[in-house]
């Protein structure tokens, strides 16, 4: 009868190297046999290198002639196991299988000394959440991507929502047929869109809000010339048709208060005080006086300098809700 013995649990307490094995045999009550012919038993180095990772064994190991071993792949963090092209695993000196979903590589059937190579490839995260809208049928997404990976996210507004112009990657807003970090952002319909994440290189965090519609334009009449309508809020334009052609847009004015001496005024956002002495809103006659270099008050006919001075420059910007004082000396001119 045949009896197998395994040496694979004694070859790391052997040298690498060529052995001499021999069997006697033994009992109680007989004398031992003498040795059996010699047979040469190799021991082989297995060795390890690695980016992006570590290794199970930590240190060197070894592998007998015809016999097995296995490496196990430890990738760092914010790494994973090479897989689908991604990363690699390069073996020298014996045969090999690889197990991409544990990072186990088994070694068999060694030639010489073995070599062990691998590379990790980076592992990223993608973060989506919605606002009024769902990716993948949820109010949020949270998974990984291997570098170079691609996915499809499908994305869709909440009931009573539309899906946005455009949707935030890393803090850059990505308009629709556009492309962000990687991302591509197609804008299917009212009610549907997909986000194409190709080639990923980088962490993700995308934000889409669903898009609210506007309140339909009411109590629309012409009078001589002049269109009149409510607004609506939140517009921030109007666009006018006449039999369907688009004749020109509206822009509203957006306005801001502020006082002189508590008395209260308005001003167009982001007007000078140049451009308001001109406008409409100067109700006071306020007016530009000196060598054009500050705002006065009018009386009696007169642009005056004494307790009349705003104290700013024409060129200033206005500021909104700010409570500028009238003052500084001077003589009725």
């Amino acid at each position: 009868m045949s009896v197998n013995f395994d040496l694979s649990t004694k070859v790391n307490d052997l040298s690498v190297g060529a052995h001499t094995i021999r069997v006697k045999a033994t009992a109680s009550g007989y004398n031992d046999s003498g040795f059996s012919t010699s047979v040469t038993y190799n021991v082989y180095s297995v060795t390890t290198g690695g980016f992006n990772c570590t290794f199970d064994p930590s240190s060197a190991t070894k592998i007998g002639a015809s016999a097995t071993a296995t490496v196990t792949i430890v990738p760092n963090a914010g790494y994973t196991y090479p897989t689908n092209g991604a990363g690699s695993v390069a073996v020298v000196g014996a045969t090999s299988s690889y197990d991409s979903s544990t990072g186990v590589i088994t070694l068999s059937a060694p030639q010489g000394n073995v070599s062990v190579v691998v590379t990790c490839p980076a592992l990223y995260t993608v973060t989506a959440t919605g606002t009024n809208a769902t990716i993948n049928g949820s109010a949020s997404y949270s998974g990984t991507l291997i570098a170079g990976g691609s996915q499809t996210l499908t994305l869709a507004p909440a009931s009573g929502y539309f899906m946005p112009d455009s949707v935030t990657i890393n803090g850059t807003a990505c308009a629709a047929g556009s492309t962000v970090a990687g991302c591509t952002y197609t804008r299917t319909s009212d009610a549907a869109g997909s986000l194409a994440i190709a080639n990923a290189s980088q962490n993700l965090t995308i934000a889409v809000d669903g898009m609210e519609q506007l309140d339909q334009v009411t109590n629309v009449s012409v009078a001589g010339s002049e269109a009149t309508f409510d607004e609506v809020d939140n517009a921030t334009t109007y666009r006018f048709f006449v039999d369907g052609v688009d004749v020109g847009t509206y822009t509203p004015v957006s306005l801001i208060s502020f006082s002189i001496d508590d008395t209260p005024y308005q001003a167009e956002d982001g007007m000078t005080w140049a451009e308001w002495v001109a406008s409409e809103y100067n109700t006071d006659e306020y007016g530009i006086g000196g060598d054009d270099d500050y705002i006065t008050g009018y009386r009696n006919g007169y642009y005056v300098a004494d307790s009349s001075n705003v104290g700013v420059d024409p060129t200033d910007l206005i500021i909104a809700n700010e409570h500028y004082a009238l003052h500084g000396p001077g003589s009725e001119n």
